[in-house]
């Protein structure tokens, strides 16, 4: 099981009298306060983390997961801190059972509603009764507020101690010392989060050979903080998961995709004139008629029209819709094409290919759009073209075969 690690927050401020016999500009504190966190950068964990407050309430500390730099990832690092995993869900999972969703979530509202009704499913807001979280990897994602500067073991922030111990003061050694014995004595998986400022950017290279992390010890680096917003849902999440009890939204799309219609080739047809009427209303009733189908087993279908006709669908007045926005998401990997070019043509069929889902309509379909479109304007496949290309004629690499054992 994954926990949350302890990272303290230490902020050394040097005046442009730190080297005064008093060194009366040197300050340190283990507590941001208010007016500090409103200024502070973007980057700081006080932005968006709560500041919690050690037993002793000198010093401050945030909840995160530290990764060494060598496995260091800016994102998709947090779905391996749930060690068993999510629950595959099934019809029978879900009679009579009760759902907590978290935020995030990116789900066709009519067919979660159908998918209610006929499994007598109960949505609650108390968490510790549900029988299955629902979530997002969206939601997981924004649990967290990536960092880039690093954070330091106990036995690191020692090392710098020791490297500016001549040029601090008594009470500012103290203070520093103070916070090496508590970690060590109370918290020894401890982080330092360790902020050098200085009163204007003259400082004397003294201040800058001395005190800088670059100069110091510390310039090899420590390791990269991912702190978390919410420490109550991450270990919600992390139980949920050790009980089998956590679901993707994607897992409960697929039980809502279960009773949709499959588009067929005529219903593509019929979708993509309905787009290129330039009605609005017509436009809009096709993208409804996308989100309310068996978005899975109809997934090369729809991804045609997304990657031909993305630049009308996204002037539909229900593009924002929470029905589309779930249909948006699941076809989040189709690209628009740019039909003077075979950079998108190529895209399109290995995203296909990938997904599993390299139809011989598909094939088809997009052969015959590339004879309409960029082989046109290269005049192959225009009228006074002396060469007869046809859409049959594309054949794709045998690495591209089209798949035998569709998912549906």
């Amino acid at each position: 099981m994954t926990n949350l690690t302890n990272v303290y927050f230490l902020d050394i401020f040097l005046g442009d009298d730190t080297y005064k016999k008093s060194n009366s500009g040197l300050h340190a504190s283990g507590v941001i306060t208010i007016e500090e966190a409103d200024n502070a950068s973007y980057n700081s964990p006080i932005k968006t983390s709560e500041q919690l407050l050690s037993s002793c309430g000198n010093f401050g500390y945030f909840k995160a997961i530290i990764q060494l730099k060598d496995k260091h990832k800016r994102r998709g690092i947090y779905a391996n801190t749930f060690e068993i995993g999510f629950k595959e869900l099934n019809a029978v999972d879900l009679k009579d059972k009760s759902f907590y969703r978290t935020t995030s979530l990116d789900l066709p509202q009519m067919k979660v509603q159908n998918l209610k009704d006929k499994h007598n499913i109960s949505i609650t807001r108390k968490k510790d009764i549900a029988d299955y979280i629902i979530t997002s990897d969206k939601y997981i994602e924004n649990l967290f507020n990536w960092a880039y500067q690093d954070v330091y073991t106990i036995n690191q922030y020692k090392s710098y101690l020791k490297h500016i111990d001549n040029n601090i003061n008594n009470d500012v050694r103290l203070k520093l010392n103070n916070l090496a014995d508590h970690i060590e004595n109370h918290d020894q998986e401890a982080h330092i989060y360790l902020s050098v400022r200085f009163d204007s950017w003259n400082y004397s290279s003294q201040i800058k050979n001395v005190f800088q992390v670059s100069s110091s010890p510390l310039k090899d680096g420590g390791q990269t903080p991912h702190y978390c917003k919410d420490e109550e849902m991450f270990y919600l999440l992390q139980n949920a998961s050790l009980s089998d009890k956590l679901v993707k939204d994607t897992a409960l799309l697929h039980l809502c995709n279960e009773d949709s219609v499959v588009l067929t080739p005529k219903d593509c047809k019929t979708i993509s004139d309905m787009i290129n009427s330039d009605d609005d209303q017509s436009s809009s009733l096709a993208l409804e008629m996308m989100a309310n189908c068996n978005v899975e087993a109809s997934y090369d279908k729809i991804a045609l029209i997304f990657a031909f006709y993305d630049h009308k669908l996204r002037y539909c007045s229900n593009w924002n819709h929470i029905n589309v926005k779930s249909l948006r998401k699941t076809m989040n990997g189709v690209n628009s094409i740019d039909d003077r070019s075979g950079h998108g043509f190529n895209n399109l069929v290995k995203h296909l290919h990938q997904k599993n889902v390299l139809t011989e309509f598909a094939v088809g379909a997009i052969s015959n759009k590339m004879c309409k479109t960029i082989l046109k304007y290269v005049h192959l496949t225009s009228e006074g073209s002396v060469f007869d290309v046809k859409a049959s004629d594309l054949k794709l690499k045998s690495e591209f075969a089209v798949s035998d054992d569709l998912p549906f």
